[in-house]
């Protein structure tokens, strides 16, 4: 009995020395990738002639180009040189953890016409909140649902990235739920596609789908709503009440 009531207080404290190890183990370990929800519903905007300024194509360069096709926006470059990108951006404003569950590829859909590597998916986004954009996240299908951070990026989202190294597009990466936990106060201000600079390639780009809305296209304009004209028998009636009406007044 007097060995069992010695070696107690040194059980207790192998318990206690472990579980401190256990505490300061959870404590440096790196936080838990969040889960970016499925959309429950999705908006619509279809782009036709008489919304397309809505689009900043700014970044389009001298030989790249796009037009609109009766379901689709055609973007090409006419050869491989620094001046063929075409590129596009339309505003948003909504929380990266609302991005939606769609993996890459599904989030763009493209035919292509000519060409082997596909436009890229864009997110212009404002990492810590404050209202300006801090940098770009670029998605291609060549690298899984891999997030590579533009070069032009703020320093401190390339200090804050989730894994740095090449090998995924930049030296900056991550999964869209790696990011949004690195920065939970990230806001994606405009979503957009990007063919080059560098590339040689014809596609349609007939949806993206982006923080739960499908971006859709179409040269075809609604035509004006027609005005409802009043019925032949209205006009008649109306007709004879002001034709009564003049009588009486000259009556008086």
């Amino acid at each position: 009995m007097p060995t069992t009531q010695r070696s107690a207080p040194k059980m207790r404290a192998k318990q206690a020395l472990a579980a401190a190890a256990v505490a300061v183990a959870a404590w440096g370990a790196p936080a838990q990738a969040q889960t970016i929800p499925a959309c429950t519903s999705y908006g619509s905007v279809v782009t036709t002639p008489a919304n397309l300024s809505a689009w900043d194509f700014s970044q389009t360069r001298a030989t790249g180009h796009y037009a609109l096709t009766p379901n689709a926006l055609r973007i090409w470059t006419d050869s491989n040189g620094t001046t063929d990108k075409s590129a596009g951006y339309y505003p948003t404003n909504f929380p990266l953890s609302a991005l939606g569950a769609e993996t890459i590829a599904q989030a763009g859909d493209y035919t292509t016409t000519s060409g082997t590597i596909p436009p890229s998916l864009q997110l212009a986004v404002d990492f810590d909140g404050n209202g300006s954009v801090d940098g770009f996240l670029v998605g291609e299908t060549a690298y899984g649902n891999t997030w590579w951070l533009s070069s032009t990026a703020a320093l401190f989202v390339k200090s804050g990235a989730p894994h740095t190294g090449g090998g995924y597009g930049s030296s900056w990466w991550g999964l869209a739920t790696e990011w949004q936990s690195a920065f939970p106060n990230a806001r994606v201000r405009a979503i957009g596609y990007s063919l080059g600079s560098g590339v040689h390639g014809d596609y349609l780009i007939n949806r993206i789908t982006l923080g739960c809305v499908n971006y859709t296209f179409s040269n075809v304009t609604a035509p004006p709503q027609a005005v409802p004209t009043l019925w032949p028998a209205a006009l008649a009636l109306t007709g004879l009440l002001l034709a009564g009406l003049a009588r009486r007044r000259l009556r008086e």
